[in-house]
Formats: structure tokens, C-alpha cells, sequence
């Protein structure tokens, strides 16, 4: 996605990953299709470092007029998914996305506007992809939250937020 909104023209694209060298790799396309860019490594699950994130794009790159919140995580398990890894889904998927939006939408209320796209899984609409408790238990409830998660961060900003919320089957590292 990254590398796509540079090559549309985005001047800045700041490129998250739990994987800083895959995050690098990223960054250096985006400076050769033209736009400025660093790598970081965040934990979308993490509040602390979505709040670095933040302060470090705006920091080098100038106020945030677009933001996606793509992570997203899954194990296999099905019914003998440990609490721990539902929890660091829930974490990653659903308060990840959460905590994204609403600092970033703190930081547009100064601009009265910006755009706020998160990518949520085809698997809660009906598709069921990859392991029963990413398939399953993801599309019950925290990808189909996205909307509602949204409207909570962005009601009464007093400015309009495009929203966007992009159910999508993205084949990844992870996805086998």
C-alpha cells in the first residue's frame, strides 16, 4: 500500500511494520518512486509506539492528511487458540486499529481535516480465509468493529473525516 500511494503522487509516506527490515525495504521504494519516507518498527498493538509514529511522521514529514491503519495478525488453532494469542489478536486487529485512528484523528483536528482508511478483513463478510481463529473468531467480533470503532474516534471532531473501511484478502509473509 505504501508503495502504491507513492506511486499515485503521495510527497510523504511513512512506512510501520513489527518488521523494521521489511519496513526498510518498503521505504526505500517509496523514495525511489519520488516521495520521502522512513522506515519504522511498531507494534500496531502497542499504544506507545503508534504515539512515536505519529510524533515521528509529522516530525519529518509534515502533518498527516492520510493515514491506513493495515495490520492485522493471525494464528492457527481453532478451538485451541490460547487466551494469550486471542488477546494479542484482539490487541493487534481491533484496539491496534482503535488506538491508530484516534491519535492520528487527534493530530487532524488541528488541520480541520483528513482522511482515515482501515483495511478490515474479507473474512467478516462472509469469506472465510486461512485459520479458524483468524477466519472465524477475527470476523466475530474485531473486523466487523472497524465501522463502529471508527465512528467512536471520529464523532464530534467538528470537521468532516472521510471515512474508509476496505474489506480486503491480502496474501502476506504469514499467509500460507
Amino acid at each position: 500500500m505504501c508503495r502504491a500511494f507513492a506511486s499515485r503522487g503521495a510527497a510523504a509516506v511513512a512506512v510501520a511494520d513489527i518488521d523494521e527490515d521489511a519496513a526498510a525495504v518498503v521505504a526505500a521504494d517509496v523514495e525511489a518512486a519520488g516521495a520521502r519516507s522512513f522506515a519504522m518498527r511498531v507494534d500496531a498493538g502497542d499504544e506507545d509506539d503508534v504515539r512515536a509514529l505519529v510524533d515521528r511522521a509529522e516530525s519529518e514529514l509534515g502533518p498527516i492528511d492520510l493515514f491506513c491503519a493495515n495490520a492485522g495478525i493471525m494464528v492457527a488453532g481453532g478451538i485451541d487458540v490460547p487466551d494469550e494469542d486471542w488477546d494479542r489478536i484482539v490487541d493487534v486487529n481491533l484496539k491496534g486499529t482503535f488506538v491508530m485512528s484516534q491519535v492520528v484523528a487527534r493530530q487532524m483536528v488541528v488541520a480541520k481535516a483528513g482522511a482515515i482508511v482501515n483495511v478490515s478483513s474479507v473474512s467478516a463478510h462472509g469469506v472465510r480465509t486461512g485459520p479458524p481463529a483468524y477466519a472465524e473468531r477475527l470476523s466475530v467480533p474485531p473486523s466487523w468493529w472497524v465501522i463502529p470503532v471508527f465512528w467512536v474516534v471520529v464523532i464530534g471532531l467538528g470537521f468532516d473525516v472521510y471515512l474508509g473501511a476496505v474489506p480486503a484478502l491480502v496474501f502476506t509473509a504469514g499467509f500460507v
